[in-house]
């Protein structure tokens, strides 16, 4: 029988319940229907078999492309398979920009360090350090380090592995000039990093 965690809330009676009792004789039902339903069985089965649930900064996979120096942390690369949310660092180095795209997942960023901004078709949005980015899906769009001295450094999240999990994932590269180098002059944040 599949097992729910145990802080699980159900809410069968539209009012949530308000006796153990009731809690559990819900559980028990959801969990019997659970059982049924191969999706949510196999989320349950996912859920239980993700064994990694840290990734290490010395495990980080780096790459350098199109849109600057990524460091992929929630990703099927550094062995965590999240079929819903992928997590990357991106440092645009100093004056330089990634490409121009559009794809149809969301995505949300943190800036942790620098300012630039960004272009949304074709309006300009401004960024600095501590500010939030929510990019829509299928918003053409290129990020821009407007620091000449400094790398500017990205914290992104999107559900491109549930769009790519269905198979719907799509990624438009409209551009493939990009301003600037995608080496650091001072070899990433907090000192070299490993490439692998």
């Amino acid at each position: 029988m599949a097992r729910l965690p145990r802080n699980t809330v159900l809410r069968t009676d539209g009012r949530g319940g308000s006796s153990t009792t009731a809690r559990a004789a819900a559980r028990r039902k959801f969990e019997r229907f659970a059982e049924q339903v191969h999706y949510i069985r196999g989320a349950l089965e996912s859920r239980r078999g993700a064994k990694k649930r840290v990734v290490r900064s010395e495990d980080l996979a780096w790459e350098d492309n199109l849109h600057g120096r990524n460091a992929y942390i929630i990703d099927s690369v550094t062995g965590v398979n999240s079929r819903n949310l992928a997590m990357f660092i991106r440092e645009i180095p100093p004056g330089a920009s990634t490409g121009s795209h559009r794809h149809n997942f969301e995505a949300v960023g943190y800036v942790l360090e620098g300012r630039g901004h960004d272009v949304h078709d074709g309006a300009a949005v401004a960024w600095k350090k501590g500010d939030g980015l929510y990019i829509p899906p299928l918003v053409e769009h290129r990020h821009f380090n407007d620091d000449p001295d400094r790398s500017a450094w990205l914290l992104f999240i999107t559900n491109w592995p549930l769009l790519t999990h269905l198979g719907i994932t799509t990624f438009v590269q409209s551009s493939e000039k990009r301003r600037g180098s995608t080496s650091s002059a001072r070899g990433g944040r907090g000192g070299r990093a490993r490439r692998r």
